[in-house]
């Protein structure tokens, strides 16, 4: 893999990795407030997201 291939992988993996961090604390609590829900579902939108350009990225 090309160098600018590698930065994009390792960047892709930083992000998802952050984004499961900010998912778990969320399904921590007990109950989510609309608002909070709505930022539950973007940030596994996101996260999925991550999770595709990476796989992409990895067979190129």
């Amino acid at each position: 893999m090309s160098q600018p291939t590698d930065d994009l992988i390792s960047q892709l993996e930083t992000r998802h990795q952050e984004l499961s961090l900010a998912v778990e604390r969320l399904e921590r609590r007990a109950r989510l407030t609309p608002q909070e829900q709505a930022e539950m579902t973007a940030l596994k939108r996101e996260k999925l997201s991550a999770k595709d350009r990476l796989e992409a990225a990895r067979r190129s």
